[in-house]
């Protein structure tokens, strides 16, 4: 359904921006007047400019329209707003997807502010990714994963052919606590068996996280330094041994004939 967006403004940052911004609002039935968001509308100097719709008309306009003091009735919408619908246009049946890990196989996320980046690497941790090389320090580009690695691009023109979900997309961590998990206070391996629920995490003087369940018996509090989820713990192959009918008699000193072997 398209919306109401009059008095609505989109900060162009990056250059891939303009085009975005502009097709949203053709998108919402906005005469866009031959606007196409491209590099030299989007930056004359190191000025940023603003895409959208003032009074009915839409145009491009500068920063002054992002203060309230000269431009009270102007709201500025988020470009993770245009990102969103756009990738709904275009991937109708993505918020419907059952979410696992290799269906987020060469798939990113946008970087829209700081603070993105720890949110992003949280999601993609949480299906069982390696992002230990990344601390979501940075507050442009896209986080990702292409051919079964993490990684950052550094903007959309380096993306290749991943898909570009939305940055609510990263909302929908594998499971949120309490959740049961495998937890050791030495490296996680298939050889640990302990399961706790875990009921939260938390971070350490010094800077390191913890996982936190409480005891059963006592209800106090525990913390681990390790924990993982069961379900990306790799479980060993079940060991298969073949036996003959002589040699389980003769284990069991019997004639093969006294044996009847059942299902």
């Amino acid at each position: 359904m398209k919306r109401n967006l009059d008095y609505t403004v989109v900060k162009s940052v990056n250059k891939e921006d303009g085009p975005k911004i502009v097709e949203f609002y053709k998108l919402n039935g906005y005469n866009t007047n031959n606007l196409v968001g491209s590099s030299y509308e989007n930056f004359i100097g190191d000025s940023m400019f603003y895409y959208g719709c003032i009074a009915g008309v839409f145009s491009q306009y500068s920063q002054i329209v992002a203060n309230p003091e000269f431009s009270p009735l102007v709201s500025v919408l988020p470009m993770s707003e245009v990102d969103k619908f756009l990738n709904e246009i275009n991937n109708p049946n993505l918020n419907s997807m059952k979410i696992t890990k290799q269906s987020l196989n060469n798939t990113c996320i946008k970087v829209n502010e700081k603070g993105d980046g720890k949110t992003i690497l949280k999601f993609y941790k949480s299906y069982g990714y390696d992002v230990e090389c990344f601390d979501g320090s940075y507050d442009y580009g896209y986080y990702g994963v292409e051919n079964d690695s993490f990684t950052h691009f550094l903007s959309e023109n380096y993306v290749g052919k991943c898909t570009i979900l939305p940055l609510n997309t990263a909302d929908q961590l594998y499971c949120e606590y309490p959740k049961e998990m495998y937890v050791c206070d030495m490296e996680i391996d298939d050889s640990v068996k302990r399961i706790e629920t875990i009921i939260g995490e938390g971070i350490t003087c010094d800077g390191m996280p913890y996982y936190i369940s409480r005891s059963d018996t006592t209800l106090n509090l525990l913390a681990w330094k390790y924990a993982k989820d069961i379900h990306l713990v790799e479980s060993k192959p079940v060991e298969v041994i073949e036996l003959t009918l002589k040699e389980i008699a003769d284990k069991l000193n019997m004639d093969v004939n006294q044996l009847r072997i059942k299902e």
